[in-house]
């Protein structure tokens, strides 16, 4: 999870509201703060991080940069908001209307046992006490299309919410403002970090927890923790070091073919000057 960088666009009025546009450029990769399954609270202190790394920006590249929303992924499942992301982002929108969320579902394979990679932008509203008259159920939409589902995104409450989720159409476009703080490569390698912390985190506490305790069944627990600690290890290797090394390899073979290329342009060029 992590924060958005950019700015807020206002272009025509529509019915006597703006029509605001939302340009990310950057991204701030946090730590989690709860690391429960169901949780994506930020830190103030994070919030205050962000906000002097779009000022640093802001002022090297002459453009406004600002926190202007926030992210995070839903391992194994829609890309849609639960009621806790309905309500983060209605809190956020209290203090900054422009305030997009983007969620990414990942690892989603689906009946096609194929991995999927899907992304939804949103943001919420007061959902008024029609209950019995919206559709709460979007099982029925299975063989809908995208902009189906996105409408029923924008008109559906959430169960147990008292907001409601309103899609945002998302176009990916090429800019030539250079923003970016970090490139591709310090931003998967700062996740990675991340990710490892955690898990080094949450290991140590728990053998904390244990170091008090003796016998059989404190010496299985710690064995268990461990044992833990060392899959998780081994699935962050699998699912971000792996397809970094890959992609590395795939970069260096293709500067290579393009290095070839221009040995052999240069021969051909040298032997016409001859």
């Amino acid at each position: 999870m992590g924060l958005l960088l950019g700015n807020i666009q206002t272009c025509d009025v529509q019915d006597g509201s703006p029509n605001l546009i939302a340009n990310i450029f950057d991204v701030c990769v946090l730590t989690r703060v709860d690391k429960r399954k169901d949780r994506v609270e930020i830190s103030p202190d994070q919030l205050v991080h962000a906000t002097n790394t779009a000022e640093k920006i802001s002022e090297q590249k002459g453009v406004p940069i600002r926190v202007i929303g926030w992210y995070h992924s839903h391992p194994h499942f829609s890309p849609y908001p639960s009621h806790v992301d309905l309500r983060c982002q209605g809190n956020y929108q209290q203090l900054d209307q422009g305030f997009v969320g983007l969620i990414f579902s990942v690892f989603n394979t689906g009946e096609s046992y194929q991995s999927n990679i899907h992304m939804h932008a949103f943001q919420s509203k007061p959902a008024p006490d029609v209950s019995n008259k919206l559709i709460d159920s979007p099982e029925i939409l299975d063989e809908s299309s995208d902009e189906d589902i996105d409408l029923y995104q924008s008109l559906s409450p959430v169960k147990s919410s008292p907001f409601m989720s309103v899609g945002i159409p998302i176009r990916v476009v090429s800019s030539s403002i250079s923003t970016c703080s970090n490139d591709s490569l310090c931003c998967s390698i700062s996740l990675q970090k991340i990710l490892l912390q955690e898990e080094r985190d949450t290991f140590q506490e728990a053998q904390s927890y244990l170091s008090s305790n003796q016998g059989h069944t404190a010496m299985l627990n710690r064995i268990c923790n461990l044992t833990l600690y060392q899959r998780n290890l081994t699935t962050i290797i699998e699912f971000c070091s792996i397809p970094l090394l890959l992609s590395m390899r795939e970069e260096y073979e293709t500067n290579m073919y393009t290095l070839r290329e221009l040995e052999d342009e240069e021969k051909k060029l040298l032997t016409q000057l001859q």
